[in-house]
């Protein structure tokens, strides 16, 4: 800021605010020096935007007439800032560290993955908008794995009592055959079921699934295979489920 000490009042103000980084100047830097009248210092401070420092009353009717509403402004702010001063000890280093931390503070950004949000959030339901399908129950969440195989089980026999043979193949004949692609033309399962998305009947695709190891077409005759944690068939970790349950198989 700017600053002009009147003639009034010690040089040594002017140098202690040029200390503190202010443009500050005495009335004895002025051309006349202390004989400088009231007219001339303000219209001095008028010109460069000056704080007038003085105790002359009959000098501040000149600043009050001639000093733009700015400088006023400057010297409320001054005022307002000391005054924060004062509440942080004095420390001008202080009220600087609290403009700082409001300034350079980071907006927090909300994780869309965050556990605490999803807690509050209602979970999708898997089955909407998916057309009637013995496979719908498959996708309801925590399904144990017989509970999932006694799913597919039942909609294979559901299966094989309308067309009288079992669904084989590689998958996507399998599909096909399940959707309707057989001797019935029976359409138990859309192709583009969710539960027939991979290479098994498999709830998510980063979940285990069921494989269809079909022993009799005919007969009715099959086992299924939940591949365990490991996600691999024909491992130690499997469930084997046979149909029917006193089904021998070397």
């Amino acid at each position: 800021m700017k600053f002009i000490v009147d003639a009034q009042l010690p040089r040594r103000i002017a140098r202690a605010l040029q200390t503190w980084g202010h443009d500050a100047i005495h009335t004895l830097d002025l051309p006349a020096g202390n004989t400088s009248s009231d007219f001339q210092i303000a219209k001095l401070a008028d010109q460069e935007g000056r704080v007038v420092i003085t105790k002359d009353s009959a000098s501040m009717s000149h600043v009050k007439r001639y000093l733009r509403p700015f400088a006023f402004a400057a010297l409320l702010m001054l005022a307002v800032l000391f005054g924060l001063m004062l509440g942080k000890g004095g420390s001008l280093a202080g009220l600087w560290a609290d403009v700082q931390s409001l300034v350079g503070r980071e907006k927090y950004q909300l994780d869309p993955n965050d556990p605490v949000l999803k807690a509050g959030l209602p979970q999708p339901d898997p089955l909407a908008g998916l057309p009637d399908s013995p496979l719908n129950d498959f996708l309801k969440p925590d399904l144990t794995p017989e509970q999932q195989t006694e799913i597919v089980g039942q909609m294979l026999l559901d299966y094989w009592t309308n067309v009288r043979s079992l669904p084989n193949g590689n998958w996507d004949e399998i599909r096909e055959q399940l959707a309707g692609k057989n001797k019935k033309e029976v359409a138990l399962v859309p192709k583009e079921h969710p539960a027939l998305a991979t290479n098994t009947f498999r709830r998510k695709p980063d979940e285990p699934g069921i494989h269809l190891h079909v022993i009799s077409s005919s007969g009715c005759a099959f086992q299924l295979i939940y591949e365990g944690p490991d996600k691999q068939p024909f491992t130690d970790d499997d469930l084997i489920r046979n149909y029917p349950p006193d089904l021998e198989f070397k």
